[in-house]
Order: C-alpha cells, then structure tokens, then sequence
C-alpha cells in the first residue's frame, strides 16, 4: 500500500477545519485582549462552525477546502516572483555591486594585454587503479 490510498478528502477537510478552529480561536482570543466586540463574536462563530464541522461532518468542508487551497495557488503566483525579485535585488544585486567596486571580475573578463587569454591548467598525472574503484 502506497501512501495516496490513505489519503481521503475528509481527513484533508478535517485538518482544514481544524486548522481554521485554531485560527478562529487564535483571532478570537486577540480581539478579546484588545476588547473589540464585533471582531470577537464574529470569530466565536467562525470557531465553533468550523470546530463542529470538522468533528461532525467533515465532508461538507471539503468545497470550502478546494477553493481555500486554490486561493493559496493563486497567491503563490503573485508573491513567488515578488519574494524572489526583493531578494534578488535586496540581496545580490547589492554584493555584485560591492564586489565590482571592490575590483573582483570573477569571470575573468578584463583585459589584460597577453598573447592569448587562456588559462593554462596543469593536468594531473591520473593512476590507471583510480578507475577500478571510483568511489
């Protein structure tokens, strides 16, 4: 038996419903520290439809699920190349231009007045027993 086939979209739903529960009750929790009513009740509500569902019915989550899920796809799309492009630019761009200042030319692009611009490489001497056991 492979893991897919204990896989079922209730036990997903239900973990979904539970999931919500301890948001709810999280946000629930935080609105009544900061003594706002409206926000409070509304997450009481909220808490204790997705608590009762996931324990009693945990099929009738499973639409609510899909579509939470691809709302979470959906905003994969946008913040992926939002979180990639910051880092790129916050990160690497400010190294390479620190190292360019610095006069690091990791590619070896200047030029430099010689006959040729290769690079000699010494090649080691390879012992023919090396390849009967590579590793």
């Amino acid at each position: 038996m492979n893991q897919s086939e204990f896989h079922s979209p209730a036990a997903s739903a239900r973990k979904f419903g539970m999931v919500m529960f301890l948001a709810f009750s999280a946000l629930a929790v935080l609105s009544h520290l900061r003594v706002h009513l409206p926000t409070r009740n509304i997450s009481l509500v909220l808490m204790l439809v997705f608590g009762g569902l996931s324990l009693l019915s945990p099929g009738l989550l499973v639409p609510l699920e899909r579509l939470w899920m691809k709302f979470g796809e959906q905003m994969g799309r946008v913040v992926q190349p939002l979180v990639l492009g910051a880092i790129y630019f916050l990160l690497i761009t400010p190294v390479a231009v620190v190292g360019r200042l610095a006069g690091r030319d990791p590619l070896s692009l200047k030029r430099v007045d010689k006959a040729s611009h290769w690079k000699l490489r010494e090649t080691p001497e390879i012992d023919p027993e090396s390849f009967k056991h590579p590793y």
